[in-house]
């Protein structure tokens, strides 16, 4: 009986150790698992953040490379620019008929555009007295059949550092429009930096646009601004009417 119950106890131990054995290797088997589980997981959130970071830096890259690639457009721009400047100040000395005719234009222009107002009061630099007199006196002639206007003329001592043209006054000085050269030039320039950008820069384009035809004269007469009415601002402190963009001032 004795060693009924002894053996029966062994059985019973040993199907206990062995349950255990299992018990334990499941828990092994499930612990790696986990671990492995984990180390996958971290695995992949290090690698996402990885690649974020990559992309973090490359398109800060990117942007630096660009921020450089704009500031060296634009400084190319500003010398185009002070180079065009710089050529506009031989306009008036360079023909002198050509000048004359384009302040008869400037000043018939400028009276267009001042419509409604019957005395008027040309400025111009101290050098062109005499040529913007004449000037003014026959654009006062060709308008002559459309309406009465009396022009003065003036020295304006602070367009003597102007590359030429004239400023218009009208109403004690209350409305002026500014036809002077480098007005019409930074008329110009705003409206074809665009132009002149997608012609130097062509890989720079972000989409196909239409341009406005360009003319430059070489070495001819600057073509005759055409007179159209325009809205001018007016102000009791004496606010500018601007010249319209669309009448381009070919250099």
């Amino acid at each position: 009986m004795a060693d009924f119950i002894r053996l029966e106890a062994k059985e019973k131990a040993a199907e206990i150790r062995a349950k255990a054995a299992a018990d334990a290797a499941i828990e092994k088997q499930n612990a790696v698992r986990d671990a492995k589980m984990k180390l996958s997981d971290d695995f992949d959130k290090k690698e996402k953040a990885l690649a974020v970071e990559q992309k973090i830096r490359a398109s800060m890259d990117e942007s630096k490379q660009r921020s450089r690639l704009l500031a060296a457009r634009d400084e190319f721009m500003q010398k185009l620019s002070s180079e065009a400047k710089a050529r506009l100040s031989s306009t008036s000395g360079s023909n002198a008929a050509n000048y004359a005719k384009l302040l008869k234009d400037l000043i018939k222009q400028s009276l267009v555009r001042l419509d409604g107002e019957s005395k008027c009061e040309v400025h111009c630099r101290p050098q062109d007295l005499n040529v913007a007199k004449t000037a003014a006196t026959s654009a006062v002639s060709e308008l002559s059949s459309t309406r009465k206007v009396e022009v003065g003329v003036v020295s304006d001592n602070s367009l003597a550092n102007s590359s030429g043209g004239v400023v218009v006054w009208a109403n004690n000085g209350r409305i002026k429009c500014n036809n002077t050269l480098e007005d019409r030039l930074s008329l110009v320039m705003a409206d074809l930096t665009p132009v002149v950008r997608d012609l130097v820069f062509p890989s720079a384009r972000a989409e196909v646009r239409t341009k406005p035809p360009v003319h430059f004269a070489h070495g001819g007469p600057a073509p005759a601004p055409a007179p159209a009415p325009a809205h001018v601002a007016a102000t009791n402190s004496g606010a500018s009417a601007q010249p319209k963009a669309a009448d381009p001032f070919a250099f």
